[in-house]
């Protein structure tokens, strides 16, 4: 199970570099055939929306550092438009620990689609980013969610359901949060 986990780390640090690298990227390139120039666009794959949005929950603190668009480009997946990455910083600030799930945001899009995130089958019910979060602990990663019906392009705005942290007996330390953030056209 925690080389399952490191895997799906490892992937989602590919992908994010990725992001990071092709962000906004759009180049035109110019070949020369003999006496005659041609120019040719690399297209752009994604793009991303630099936030640093803070939500309060309480003892739990949330930064949404960025949000990033990225086009499938794999033939494997046909039914997948892309994904929707949210780049967290989540931090307990209380004395006590604190049980916190951003795997249990949902994104609902200006399309309709409501988004929930992208998890391997073999992540236990921690999740990759979320758990029991101990006093004092800030964690970092984000949190993928796949587009079904909306392409990258067809998203406008976003708004994102947060689910308010617990404490060890389960109980809500506060309420969801809701918040709504328009995505940047380029």
């Amino acid at each position: 199970m925690k080389r399952t986990r490191i895997a799906h780390l490892a992937v989602i640090t590919i992908m994010t570099a990725a992001t990071l690298t092709l962000a906004g990227c759009s180049a035109t390139s110019s070949i020369e055939t003999g006496n005659q120039k041609t120019s040719t666009n690399i297209p752009s794959y994604s793009k991303t929306q630099q936030l640093n949005t803070m939500v309060n929950l309480g003892s739990i603190k949330i930064r949404i550092d960025s949000v990033s668009l990225i086009k499938n480009t794999t033939e494997s997946q046909p039914d997948l438009q892309g994904h929707l990455a949210l780049g967290l910083e989540v931090g307990n600030i209380s004395s006590e620990s604190v049980r916190f799930y951003p795997e249990q945001i949902v994104v609902t899009t200006n399309t309709g689609e409501q988004l929930l995130a992208d998890m391997p089958e073999a992540v236990d019910v921690g999740g990759l980013l979320g758990g029991v979060f101990p006093p004092k602990r800030v964690l970092q990663g984000y949190v993928m969610f796949p587009l079904q019906k909306s392409t990258p392009d067809d998203i406008k705005e976003i708004t994102i359901l947060i689910k308010a942290p617990q404490n060890e007996k389960g109980q809500p330390l506060g309420d969801d949060q809701e918040l709504v953030i328009p995505i940047q056209q380029s």
